[in-house]
């Protein structure tokens, strides 16, 4: 017997390819109710959500755990002192050869 955490976990993984949307705090029920007025069907046995029509692939609960994995976040580079120097300096060149820009009503209102 699949639990609720299961059930959304599957759901989750198949909403990749469909759109079932979860209500909250929708108990196990509600969930197979859920499941099966979108035109599937729940095995308890293999664990997985089969179409009761065959449409593709089918969601195994291995195969949810993987598809609903976070992926990791990229490492932010670290600015350093250096980065911050050379940014301000193309923006003070920047000012320099474009003096019309100190003109604007907007940066005047930052002066």
């Amino acid at each position: 017997m699949l639990s609720t955490k299961e059930l959304r976990k599957l759901i989750t993984a198949h909403n990749k390819l469909s759109q079932i949307k979860i209500p909250k705090g929708a108990t196990r029920d509600d969930l197979i109710k859920l499941i099966e007025s979108a035109g599937y069907s729940v095995d308890e046995e293999k664990k997985v959500i089969k179409a009761k029509v065959k449409r593709g692939k089918q969601i195994t609960l291995a195969k949810a755990e993987q598809v609903t994995k976070k992926k990791p976040a990229k490492p932010k580079k670290p600015v350093t002192r250096q980065d911050k120097k050379a940014e301000m300096e193309k923006i003070i060149q920047y000012i320099l050869k474009n003096k019309s820009v100190l003109k604007d009503e907007r940066i005047k209102s930052l002066l």
